[in-house]
């Protein structure tokens, strides 16, 4: 009677053999890696238990709880075709022309929408997002502005004499000079700065120069006539 009592009964795999089944059904292509690699885990493992014959029932239950979590688990791999569009688009343009601040922008977009491209286990909210920032920095491009107006305006004001003027206004002088030469050398620089930076040395240039200068002067600022 004792060896009977020791006995213990095989436990049913019909649900446990109907799960894997079903799961057996599932790509691996179509989730991501890690979700995979778990339920890839518990389904070997039901598969285990499916061939044990001593397997009890409680272990057959806990297989088949395990395997329908680790299913219940596994996430879609993100659709990355309009990132993907993105990128294409990105490495085309030809960003020779556009100011160095917001290429450097686009260039950041781009290299965080390559890194969650390559990510198989990137969420679709990580690539919704990457493809948002990518889009929104390729249509922030900004063209380098043509300050060849003020360029030549400096080379006027950097060929005149300060001799002449007097420490006041060549002080002055000099200032709206330096600014225009910084407004100048920055290719970020937008067309209210050239324009300000321009009018700014225009007018240093009107109040600086002394009687014989003022002809030179008014050539270069375009006639342009300090407000009283």
């Amino acid at each position: 009677m004792s060896a009977v009592n020791g006995l213990v009964l095989r436990g049913d795999k019909t649900l446990l053999n109907d799960i894997i089944s079903m799961s057996d059904k599932y790509e691996e292509e179509t989730y991501t890696p890690n979700s995979w690699a778990d339920f890839a885990e518990k389904l070997n493992t039901a598969k285990a238990v499916q061939e044990d014959l001593n397997a009890s029932q409680e272990v057959v239950d806990d297989a088949v709880l395990n395997l329908i979590n680790a299913r219940v688990a596994l996430q879609m791999r993100a659709q990355k075709g309009v990132l993907n569009a993105g990128i294409l688009c990105a490495e085309s343009l030809d960003t020779e022309h556009n100011t160095p601040a917001t290429v450097a922008a686009l260039n950041k977009a781009l290299e965080k929408a390559k890194e969650v491209s390559d990510n198989l286990n990137a969420t679709q909210k990580e690539v919704n997002d990457a493809s948002n920032a990518l889009y929104t920095a390729i249509n922030n491009l900004l063209d380098i502005v043509d300050n060849s107006k003020l360029v030549k305006l400096l080379e006027a004001a950097q060929n005149l004499d300060t001799s002449k003027y007097t420490a006041e206004t060549a002080e002055a002088f000099n200032a709206a000079v330096e600014a225009a030469v910084k407004v100048s050398e920055n290719k970020d620089a937008t067309l209210e700065e050239i324009n300000k930076a321009y009018s700014d040395l225009a007018y240093a240039m009107m109040n600086d120069c002394k009687s014989e200068y003022k002809r030179t002067c008014k050539y270069y600022c375009n006639g342009r006539k300090h407000p009283q």
